[in-house]
């Protein structure tokens, strides 16, 4: 094995575990808040025992998490009658996979160096320093929008695999609303960081260029 594959697998690891481990305490915080507005204790119940005793780890419900995704893992995979294989089985895969994908692109720190990190690997890496990022590429902000266009089609493979006319007609909702927030917010961010704002120009005005999604307004009346 080389070492920049062994520093991109390193990376790819890295990447899944924090998304994991956010994941499961941003729902675990989730689940707290909701049951502090309503009065409630919360996630509770799932708990660890120490073999052999009835010591119970219940850790403030933080094991939900753990159980929610043993849950996902070893549930009945329950299929249709009359269903599409293909698109049954790609659904869930296009769905998880883009949202992975978006942080290929996305950097978590600066240069690292392996040779400093582990002294007795430095011959092997040759002195080669990484970009601590997964996938360094130009044009990461595009390669972000298009991942995340895929996480459509798996929405909309969720209704039509179940050959359901109602788990249709829900996918074409959801679909439908994920590409107005995707064409609503996805222009304004890409135009400006492919046009950068001129100050010395009269048809670019600072309100074009720290502006939100959403309506741009230029410095003329007429032409609002």
């Amino acid at each position: 094995m080389s070492p920049d594959v062994a520093v991109s697998l390193v990376y790819i690891a890295y990447a899944f575990a924090v998304l994991l481990t956010f994941g499961a305490v941003l729902t675990w915080v989730e689940r707290k808040q909701a049951a502090i507005m309503s009065d409630r204790i919360g996630a509770n119940r799932a708990y660890l025992r120490i073999p052999f005793t009835q010591v119970k780890l219940v850790w403030w419900g933080l094991f939900h998490g753990m159980a929610d995704g043993l849950k996902l893992l070893l549930k009945e995979d329950f299929k249709p009658d009359a269903y599409d294989r293909l698109a049954y089985a790609l659904g869930p895969w296009l769905a998880f996979a883009p949202v992975m994908l978006v942080f290929a692109v996305i950097p978590f720190g600066g240069t690292l160096d392996p040779g400093l990190l582990f002294p007795s690997l430095a011959e092997w890496f040759g002195g080669r320093t990484y970009p601590m990022q997964i996938a360094p590429l130009d044009a990461g902000l595009l390669v972000v929008f298009a991942f995340a266009g895929i996480s459509i089609i798996g929405a909309m493979l969720a209704g039509w695999s179940s050959d359901n006319k109602f788990s249709l007609l829900g996918a074409l909702r959801a679909g439908s609303q994920l590409i107005s927030y995707e064409w609503w917010c996805s222009p304004s961010p890409a135009s400006r960081s492919s046009a950068p704002c001129s100050r010395a120009g009269r048809q670019t005005t600072s309100s074009r260029c720290s502006a939100p999604c959403g309506r741009v307004r230029s410095s003329s009346p007429t032409s609002w």
